[in-house]
């Protein structure tokens, strides 16, 4: 607590009511007096009057001392008034004190528990990241994988369906070469005797089955280009995560 100041006394100055007071006071002790001194006069002579002026003189005097200590009183409770105002403040500094004390250690306990908070959470997210992380690498490696045997095996299947499609171009020729001997057949049939119809049937049903066959190549053709067009853009997609891998 600061030390506290000295605490000034005020000046005893008098009131008007104690100068009205005095005043007429001293108007009746001059009556008195003028009476007195006609009296002295006409019976005590001279001692009376040195008497009266010295009563005079000590009722001042009193009077006077009477005002000095009614304004002496008053200094002295104004001056306890003031060291009681003064004590009172000292204690409410005190208390003040005390509780900026306590809020200030209070306000350092949360900031250490929030900052030990924090380092668990930085902790606990840490840990968390490491192991999203590793999963995350091994499922990219596991798929980087997969990928890689897919992308073998439609590079086989491509290559068989290229094999095939070359075997079907084969059978299309065969077939082609079949149903122009078939036709010269047919012409060669129509000059030959009426024993050869049996032949001409054996012919006909032979071109019939080749027909058929020709049909079955060409629906197997379609199939193998709808495979082809599927395995191609399987084949684009693998082409296209192989780069997005490698960056990861």
């Amino acid at each position: 607590m600061p030390r506290s100041k000295e605490p000034v006394i005020p000046d005893i100055v008098p009131s008007a009511d104690d100068i009205e007071l005095r005043n007429k006071q001293l108007k009746s002790r001059r009556k008195g007096s003028s009476a007195a001194a006609s009296n002295g006069k006409s019976g005590n002579g001279g001692g009376g009057a040195l008497a009266l002026v010295a009563l005079l003189i000590g009722l001042a005097a009193a009077g006077g001392a009477g005002y000095l200590w009614v304004e002496l009183q008053a200094a002295k409770q104004q001056l306890a008034d003031a060291a009681r105002v003064i004590e009172s403040q000292g204690e409410m500094l005190d208390g003040l004190n005390q509780k900026l004390s306590v809020t200030d250690e209070s306000a350092t306990v949360s900031l250490q528990a929030l900052k030990v908070m924090l380092k668990e959470h930085d902790s606990e997210i840490r840990k968390l990241w490491a192991i999203a992380n590793k999963r995350n690498k091994q499922n990219i490696a596991n798929n980087g994988k997969a990928l890689d045997k897919q992308g073998k095996q439609l590079t086989t299947q491509s290559e068989s369906l290229k094999s095939l499609e070359t075997e079907l171009a084969q059978q299309q020729l065969n077939a082609s070469e079949l149903a122009e001997r078939l036709t010269k057949a047919e012409a060669d049939a129509q000059a030959l005797p009426p024993e050869a119809e049996l032949r001409m049937a054996q012919l006909n049903e032979s071109i019939q089955m080749a027909q058929q066959q020709i049909a079955a190549l060409k629906k197997a053709d379609k199939q193998f280009k709808t495979l082809n067009t599927k395995i191609q853009q399987l084949d684009d997609r693998i082409g296209l995560l192989h780069p997005a891998l490698e960056k990861k």
